[in-house]
């Protein structure tokens, strides 16, 4: 179980076919002994099926691995695991290959807000995500 703490700097996400909206992006720091993460807060619940991560665009800095927690309830947060073990994702191997990650069998139905947090990187932990969420799995 994990407790996310203060939010550093905020901004809206819109999808491209959405007229709103769909996610709050955070940029978050438990403490000056871990890495930042990125947290994306629903507006409603979603089911979150997928990620795809880049590293930064103007540097050569990205996230080589990371892990993933979320929330169903805004409260209480879990990292996304395999037999209670928490799954390190494989990230990126350079700043602009874009690389997906199949969450669909990891079930996050009627998600609040979900995380990565970066586990190891190249050079700073700058990333460029996107979720990917299934509309009609409810």
């Amino acid at each position: 179980v994990l407790s996310p703490p203060y939010v550093y700097s905020g901004c809206e996400s819109w999808a491209a076919s959405a007229s709103q909206p769909v996610a709050n992006l955070q940029l978050l720091n438990p403490t000056t002994d871990y890495y930042d993460y990125v947290q994306a807060s629903f507006f409603t619940p979603k089911t979150v099926v997928g990620v795809a991560t880049q590293g930064r665009r103007d540097e050569p800095q990205w996230v080589t691995s990371y892990q993933i927690a979320y929330t169903k309830d805004g409260v209480n947060w879990k990292w996304v695991s395999n037999a209670g073990v928490p799954v390190s994702f494989p990230g990126n191997t350079d700043q602009n290959t874009i690389v997906t990650n199949d969450l669909s069998s990891y079930n996050l139905r009627k998600i609040l807000a979900i995380l990565i947090a970066p586990k190891t990187v190249n050079g700073w932990q700058s990333m460029r995500a996107e979720f990917y969420i299934n509309q009609e799995a409810f």
